[in-house]
């Protein structure tokens, strides 16, 4: 199994590979940096960057009181899909991805201390996981919900001020971008938890809440990217964070739900499926309302490919 995960690790990382280069021809976490005077979005900057630790702790609420080991398991995808997204990035001509790397792999390590010493101390001081769990969970539930409203117009093409290249094909941006991390979790998932059973401590249940640490130090920069931009009243196109933004939003509401619903529900199988569920009925939604007739015909095959892969995915996962 362990080979075919990372099979599943690589596969997922090329569609989001190929799904950024559509969009703008460039790479996964692109953000170009330039001089600026400008004080107000220096301060912005530092903020956004700031409360990373803080929603990565938020995210993984219903790990706390597991224990250390999960931390060991999540580090060791984690740095393996690190290798994986910037070795491609490398192989295609994309050095110049070199910092942005070595941001990422710190923003994972940061997280991932800050995690343990938080369970730690929650689980010497005697604090219910649950409580703790449907909390957090309620938290990214108001977050997803208020950056779906906010975004919403710019999905509808009303929204003036983030700009859209002109000759983006935004659809298969979107597909490849869910389907890329659909199976990239999926891999990181049944990665984490091959590793940790080395530990002989962890089960499936804990590798899932193990993989939202290492989706919020890959994927959420993409909210503070559209943020800043959003916030300093930029031209730049977003496309490209968008697209990542719109699965992150799916793994927001899967972690959300699960922990508002009942800690014991987040497992494999219940979260993918939440996820799966709510992504699609997102994205769905989002290409009928805005599409012509070629636009909805498109959503209707993307939506019954969503449901086939996810199909194939589910019974291939369970067996």
């Amino acid at each position: 199994m362990g080979i075919t995960n990372i099979l599943l690790l690589v596969l997922g990382y090329v569609l989001l590979l190929f799904s950024t280069k559509l969009v703008n021809g460039g790479g996964i976490s692109i953000m170009r940096k330039g001089p600026t005077s400008d004080a107000q979005e220096r301060i912005f900057s530092w903020f956004a960057l700031s409360l990373m630790p803080f929603l990565s702790i938020a995210i993984s609420g219903g790990i706390l009181g597991l224990g250390n080991m999960v931390f060991t398991a999540a580090l060791t995808a984690g740095v393996l899909q690190l290798l994986l997204i910037y070795g491609m990035l490398g192989i295609t001509g994309t050095y110049r991805l070199a910092g942005n790397a070595l941001r990422d792999l710190v923003l994972l390590l940061v997280c991932v201390v800050i995690l343990i010493v938080c369970t730690n101390y929650t689980w010497s001081k005697g604090h219910p996981a649950s409580t703790i769990s449907r909390g957090m969970g309620l938290f990214l539930l108001v977050l997803a919900v208020a950056f779906t409203v906010w975004m919403l117009p710019y999905f509808m093409g009303k929204n003036r001020k983030l700009q859209r290249r002109p000759d983006t094909d935004f659809v298969p941006a979107i597909v490849f971008t869910l389907v890329g991390l659909a199976l990239a979790g999926l891999g990181g998932v049944l990665l984490m938890n091959n590793t940790a059973a080395l530990t002989h401590a962890l089960n499936i249940e804990q590798g899932v809440l193990g993989f939202a640490v290492i989706g919020v130090g890959l994927v959420l920069p993409e909210y503070v990217r559209v943020a800043r931009k959003y916030w300093m009243n930029t031209q730049k196109p977003v496309s490209m964070h968008l697209t990542l933004a719109t699965g992150n939003l799916g793994l927001l509401l899967m972690v959300g739900l699960s922990a508002v619903i009942s800690p014991i529900i987040v497992t494999f199988a219940g979260a993918y499926l939440l996820l799966a569920c709510v992504v699609a009925i997102i994205v769905f939604g989002i290409l009928f309302y805005v599409g012509d007739e070629v636009g909805k015909i498109k959503a209707i095959l993307f939506l019954a490919g969503f449901a086939l892969i996810f199909v194939l995915l589910m019974k291939f996962s369970l067996h």
